[in-house]
């Protein structure tokens, strides 16, 4: 794969990572995917050295949880995304594939940002020699995949995890048990007083230190199931299982496309 000025980005240094469905988390390096329910803004990725922070804020819905609207700090500057509008610090832009893309904003890193629209609610944010934030939108849910080539974004941090490993760490660098990510999800919400920058405009919904992340209602796995089975029609059923085959995490991509009626949402798992 071609970077920018002809140096040459193999695919197998290339990592990814992101963010989607109900919602479920890809930390660096993984194939599958890590589940957090919680409703509050959240540090999906940050990287000091390239000055680039993504959030993004959940809400919950009934039994399940997702991705409402996410902020990605380029730089000194702002982008604020969510299923009706997209802002670059502060003023709306258009995002129907017009001629205003691909625009470019300059961060203070010297590099260029392209924002494109690659695909139906689907754009992607580049930067650096193979660098991405792919954002697609799926009826309510907000999907995001990061992609990071060679280097870049090496110290990031945040719920995605250790660039590399994907190890689950503290805002200190300790280890948190992969089996606890009701904890990793309530370290990684964000803290402005622990140097957080405000990325969103208007803070709604549960915001440090004055409340931490609220989960929803725990449901008995097989009610949720029996609940599932209630609404959806065997027609659907068929459509998701199909959708879903050969995704690596098939039973969340069935559940969430189950839960939803989105088929488009199985796409987000490959």
């Amino acid at each position: 794969q071609a970077g920018v000025g002809g140096d040459l980005i193999l695919c197998s240094s290339l990592s990814l990572g992101g963010a989607n469905g109900d919602p479920h988390f890809l930390r660096w390096g993984h194939e599958h995917h890590d589940s957090f329910h919680g409703e509050c803004d959240l540090v999906l990725m940050a990287s000091k050295k390239e000055g680039i922070e993504i959030h993004i804020s959940t809400t919950i819905r009934k039994f399940y949880s997702y991705i409402w609207k996410m902020a990605i700090g380029i730089g000194s500057h702002r982008l604020e995304i969510d299923k009706a509008q997209w802002t670059v610090d502060g003023t709306s832009i258009p995002r129907n594939g017009n001629t205003t893309y691909p625009m470019v904003v300059e961060g203070t890193n010297d590099y260029i940002i392209t924002i494109a629209v690659i695909g139906e609610d689907e754009y992607k944010i580049q930067w650096g020699l193979a660098s991405s934030i792919v954002v697609s939108i799926t009826g309510i849910f907000l999907n995001v995949k990061v992609q990071a080539g060679g280097n870049e974004l090496s110290d990031s941090v945040g719920l995605m995890g250790k660039f590399g490993t994907g190890d689950m760490l503290d805002r200190q660098g300790h280890p948190i048990s992969s089996e606890d990510m009701v904890a990793y999800g309530m370290e990684w919400q964000v803290k402005y007083d622990r140097g957080d920058p405000k990325l969103f405009s208007l803070l709604e919904g549960p915001q440090w230190p004055d409340q931490q992340c609220v989960m929803p209602q725990w449901i008995d796995p097989k009610k949720k199931g029996r609940r599932l089975r209630g609404v959806v029609n065997h027609t659907l059923h068929a459509a998701a299982e199909e959708a879903c085959q050969g995704a690596f995490d098939y039973d969340l991509c069935l559940e969430d496309v189950l839960v939803s009626g989105e088929i488009k949402l199985a796409k987000t798992f490959f």
